[in-house]
Order: structure tokens, then sequence, then C-alpha cells
């Protein structure tokens, strides 16, 4: 008779097959291919900048502010409003089911994120500091 598997060897084994299943899954070595993109319903040109606005139509005197600046590239025109000029920045109108893809540009001299209100988005798409874009760049 032999004896049960003791807890550590069963880890062992399990991590031994995970890792022979693993190498069988990508036998040429070379990197998985990229996944397909998919059509967006609404691309967007997204950049963060410093500006000056007039922050309320009260306002006699403009304010400093960072904000987005925005450019619609792909779908409806109703989908997205720049507001050029207004210290909110644009507006997506977009429902349930739609894509959005947006290129976000880092306009401000530190680095930045994106946090997406109401949005199902992936995590390292949603404003977390450890995705963090740097001054220049895009993601």
């Amino acid at each position: 008779m032999s004896r049960p598997l003791s807890r550590r060897e069963l880890l062992e084994a399990g991590a031994l097959g995970a890792l022979w299943i693993g190498a069988g899954c990508n036998r040429r070595g070379s990197a998985a291919p990229a996944p397909a993109r998919t059509p967006a319903d609404l691309e967007v040109r997204l950049r963060a900048a410093p500006a000056r606005v007039l922050v309320d139509e009260a306002s006699e005197a403009p304010t400093d502010v960072l904000r987005f600046e925005g450019t619609r590239l792909v779908g409806a025109s109703s989908a997205f409003t720049a507001d050029d000029g207004r210290y909110l920045g644009p507006t997506f109108r977009v429902r349930t089911g739609e894509r959005v893809r947006v290129s976000f540009e880092n306009g401000l001299g530190e680095p930045s994120v994106v946090h997406w209100h109401g949005l199902d988005v992936a995590e390292e798409n949603d404003g977390h500091p450890r995705f963090a874009v740097e001054p220049g760049a895009r993601r």
C-alpha cells in the first residue's frame, strides 16, 4: 500500500503540472499573438493639459485649471461633446454594450491617470496609480 501525499508533495505536484500544461500551450517559445482589436463604437483622443477657463458664467476672470481636451475620431457626433473652453471638459454619451476606445495623452508636468466613472473597464485602464502615464506619454 502507498502512503497518502503530504500537503507539500501535493502542492509541488500541482505546480509542476501547471508548468507542464503552460509549456505545452506555446510550443514554439514565441510570444502569443496579440488579440485582434474589436471595432469601437466611439473612439476618442483625450489629452490632459493645463488651461485658463471661465469656471462659470458669473466669473469675470479666467482661472488656471487642469482639464481634459478631446477629439472624436470614430462614432456618432452625439456620443462625444468636446465642450472646449468649459471647466468640466468633454462629455461621453454611450449606451450599455457600446465599446469605447480612448487614446490618452498626458500633457501635464507629472504622471497622471484617468478614472472612469460609470464605465466597465479593465483594471489597468481605470486610473490606478501604478498605471500612471508619464508626462508627454500616451496610453
